[in-house]
């Protein structure tokens, strides 16, 4: 289920806007600006207890809108953890390939975890206002508060293709599930690699058909 059906379909839905999207985002500057594992760490929980418990969201639909995130933060934890050397005085951790060194030190383990749980906890006060908040009250939000119609009209686009976006992912990650395109690390890679050019042609794809339904339709190039 993509998260616009979810935002639509959930106890939380037709709750005050103003409450939900004021405390998400308050929730999302302290993961941001708070320097704490615990804070931030309590901020996932809260997220999520929030809505599986309050919003009545199956907590495997929540952990399932997890992956595309992760799968781009575990690839840049790589470039955080990893040294590629032939120095290998400051590493502490570490194997060798003739004369390069592989490895890493405490202080990048801890750094990567810091950044890790602070992300993590940024994308769960996101996921709270996207999930638990209908487009259609985001944009009576903004048109309250009198954001710029450009800046309105943006979110939209960005908030649609979004949802394309990882309603592709999850049925390019279905088929290669069922095709045990994760069976070994080998298999894994290529996998990876052909769902990321298959997700760009395919969101191409489905914004030329997007672009064509609405010149059909006379777009007055007002999208609300």
């Amino acid at each position: 289920m993509s998260i616009d059906k979810i935002a639509n379909s959930n106890n939380l839905s037709y709750k005050n806007q103003y409450i939900k999207v004021t405390g998400g985002l308050i929730t999302l500057l302290v993961a941001l600006i708070v320097d704490s594992k615990w804070i931030q760490a309590s901020i996932i929980l809260l997220s999520f207890l929030l809505l599986s418990f309050l919003g009545g969201i199956n907590w495997r639909q929540i952990l399932r809108l997890y992956k595309l995130p992760l799968g781009f933060l575990i690839l840049s934890s790589v470039a955080i953890l990893v040294n590629i050397s032939k120095d290998y005085s400051k590493m502490e951790y570490y194997f060798n390939l003739d004369s390069i060194y592989i490895g890493t030190n405490k202080g990048q383990i801890h750094e990567l975890v810091r950044v890790l749980i602070r992300s993590l906890a940024c994308v769960s006060a996101t996921y709270f206002i996207a999930l638990s908040t209908p487009i259609n009250q985001m944009i009576e939000l903004m048109k309250k508060i009198r954001l710029p119609n450009i800046f309105i009209e943006q979110f939209m686009l960005i908030y649609r293709f979004i949802n394309l976006f990882m309603d592709e992912f999850y049925e390019m990650n279905r088929a290669a599930e069922l095709k045990n395109g994760y069976v070994n690390a080998k298999t894994m890679i290529k996998t990876t690699s052909q769902i990321a050019i298959g997700l760009f042609f395919k969101t191409m794809g489905r914004y030329g058909d997007w672009k064509n339904s609405l010149e059909l339709k006379l777009f007055d190039e007002k999208l609300y």
